[in-house]
């Protein structure tokens, strides 16, 4: 049976050791270089509850002057929440210059008063989306001319949603098919991340051809109808008004506008503001002002 002398010298042995260790590791990892200095990228920082302080595991500070660890609980770094988001925007589809788009780099000085709508009803859109994200109106719908600012402002609402971390995904209505017919192998892969993806952004639906094939009504309308009756949020923008699309597919149109009520614009100028010669013509990509 161990003395009490022994022991003390025992448990001072242990201390004196995880000290060391912990020194040891700390002027190792001073040579290193790390993403995340705050927790070494390890992903998971400790708390030490005496001092209210968050240091990286087996820093020296978890152990006080007499070489006793302090009471600590351990948590996730704030870099785990920050790749998150990083994946998000590299999952979403959205090119490395249009994730620089924001709601600041938008001008409506100047500019028709349907752009100003337009900006308002998605500012107010992307601000309550929380509240009404999980209800039958939870879409939005810019409809118009090319170059009036619908697909800014729609890249704004998803920029905006994703540094919330909410997963979006982006489909261009032209390359988007033409990037599903060149990868027919993971066609119902894909289609199936475009239905139960967080918010789906549809730039540009109907843009080219006269009548869209049946591949292309086909596939949308599978993605389209899902979302409708599962209530999952659409951005949609279009060159064409409510009438033409609905010309084209009434269901899939009626649809997108019914879920997008009170959150829809059609983007023309005024009798007054033509005359004026006002244009509608918008510059897209403005990057967000730091």
């Amino acid at each position: 049976m161990q003395s009490i002398r022994e022991r003390v010298e025992h448990i001072a042995a242990i201390a004196a050791g995880a000290q060391g260790v912990s020194q040891e590791a700390e002027s190792e990892s001073s040579k290193q270089t790390y993403d995340c200095h705050r927790c070494k990228d390890t992903g998971v920082v400790v708390l030490l509850l005496d001092l209210d302080e968050e240091v990286p595991i087996g820093d020296r500070r978890m152990w006080d002057e007499q070489f006793h660890q302090r009471a600590h609980v351990m948590k996730s770094c704030g870099c785990q929440e920050r790749k998150r988001i990083e994946k998000l925007f590299r999952s979403s589809n959205i090119t490395e210059n249009f994730r620089k788009v924001g709601f600041k780099g938008f001008v409506i000085d100047g500019r028709p008063s349907c752009v100003r709508e337009a900006r308002d009803v998605a500012l107010r859109y992307f601000q309550t989306f929380d509240s009404i994200r999980n209800t039958e109106h939870n879409s939005l719908t810019l409809l118009g001319q090319p170059g009036s600012g619908k697909t800014h402002l729609l890249m704004a609402v998803c920029n905006g949603l994703m540094r919330k971390g909410i997963p979006v995904q982006y489909f261009p209505w032209v390359e988007g098919f033409g990037d599903l017919k060149n990868h027919l192998d993971d066609l119902e892969e894909r289609i199936d991340t475009m239905k139960r993806v967080d918010v789906l952004f549809i730039d540009d639906l109907f843009k080219g051809r006269r009548h869209p094939t049946d591949f292309q009504l086909e596939q949308l309308f599978n993605v389209v109808n899902f979302r409708y009756l599962n209530c999952l949020p659409m951005l949609v923008s279009s060159e064409r008004d409510i009438d033409a699309i609905c010309a084209i597919d009434e269901g899939m149109g009626r649809r997108i506008w019914e879920r997008s009520y009170g959150h829809r614009v059609i983007m023309g100028l005024s009798p007054e503001e033509r005359d004026a010669g006002m244009e509608l013509n918008f510059s897209l990509c403005q990057p967000e002002k730091s």
